[in-house]
């Protein structure tokens, strides 16, 4: 009988949907989370004896790694073996990094996740390209979330005949159209992490050109993050307190409400001067669901979740000016932008329906 085990350094985080997903639509039998070293499962320690106090743990961390390391590898291994566990399912490679060796005495078939800094953080990469290798050489299966980063993947060493793409799926009976007609394009919506690779101070400045045209149109920003300080300054500098709205962290309801809501969805996404690169933003995916045409960028995942003039405008990364321009054309253009999101719809149930995704991860775990 296969039981799955499925680890992640973190187990609820706000911005990891997509992982979230993943753990329901899979059910695993146990969830293992607690920080790169996962060691938590239902909030109790795999340790035993002094380990299973932070203090002796974080001090036998800092001061004796490498008896620290033997240990989780030997209760973790334990752990694993004790239960039963035929199968592991790992969220970024980094976490299996470090699970490598437990994993391996354990015995058990285990499929690393990437998602994306995970693949392009220059100093993730630089720390761990060998460490990658080694994990490829021993790891049943590698998962891509993107073509590129599927390309990525192999650059770094993994054998083609372990690499899989399989993108994130957004839940269709959540995230659905509402039955409002587009006759203005008046409120845009963004939702995911303030981050260096998001780019929201370009998402603003492009933002701006749009309202100094329409004044009357707002953009909502859902979410929060490292920038979400700089994203205050440049909005109360370029006086646009009215119009831009900052909504903090919402749970995936409220997501869908305020997607729902909005007549446009806008994203500029960008590598990042530290290689940080998206995977697929699931926002944009479950943006498409919801029926709204996305305005963002050619970058990773994002230029296979929408068709260019399809099911959305895409621009140059960076080049906030012309993602200006698009999203001026659809406010002029309402009929427009709202058979781009119908389209996205359709896009979305062919190719990111969660259900299809799941099943198909699943697969690939367990084959």
């Amino acid at each position: 009988m296969s039981r799955l085990l499925i680890a992640s350094p973190n187990n609820n985080s706000f911005s990891e949907t997509f992982i979230r997903n993943q753990t329901k639509g899979l059910s695993p039998d146990f969830l293992i989370s607690g920080g790169w070293y996962p060691y938590k499962v239902d909030n109790h320690s795999i340790f035993e004896g002094y380990l299973r106090f932070e203090l002796f743990r974080g001090a036998a961390k800092k001061f004796f790694f490498r008896y620290y390391k033997k240990q989780y590898d030997l209760f973790l291994s334990r752990f694993i073996i004790k239960n039963k566990i035929s199968h592991v399912l790992i969220h970024y490679g980094n976490t299996a990094v470090h699970m490598k060796e437990a994993l391996e005495m354990s015995n058990c078939n285990f499929t690393v996740h990437f998602h994306g800094f995970d693949a392009f953080y220059h100093p993730i990469i630089t720390e761990y390209r060998h460490k990658y290798m080694e994990l490829f050489q021993v790891t049943h299966k590698i998962v891509a979330v993107s073509k590129d980063m599927y390309k990525q993947l192999e650059l770094l060493g993994a054998p083609k005949e372990k690499l899989f793409l399989q993108p994130y799926g957004a839940d269709l009976t959540l995230f659905e159209p509402s039955d409002r007609t587009i006759n203005n394009v008046q409120t845009l919506l963004f939702v995911g992490r303030l981050t260096a690779k998001k780019s929201p101070i370009l998402m603003l400045k492009a933002f701006k050109i749009v309202n100094s045209k329409y004044p009357n149109v707002t953009l909502q920003i859902v979410g929060d993050g490292e920038l979400l300080k700089q994203v205050e300054i440049y909005i109360n500098e370029n006086n646009l307190n009215n119009n831009v709205k900052l909504l903090g962290i919402l749970n995936p309801t409220d997501v869908k409400n305020q997607l729902q809501k909005c007549d446009l969805f806008v994203q500029h996404s960008i590598h990042a001067e530290n290689g940080d690169s998206e995977g697929t933003p699931n926002t944009i995916i479950e943006a498409a669901a919801c029926g709204k045409a996305i305005v963002s960028t050619f970058h990773a995942g994002i230029k296979e979740a929408v068709l260019n003039d399809i099911t959305g405008l895409l621009v140059q990364e960076g080049d906030y000016e012309a993602m200006a321009e698009k999203i001026i054309f659809l406010i002029e253009n309402p009929t427009i932008c709202q058979k781009m999101g119908r389209a996205g719809r359709l896009h979305i149930e062919k190719n990111y329906n969660l259900n299809s995704t799941i099943n198909s991860l699943k697969e690939i775990i367990f084959s």
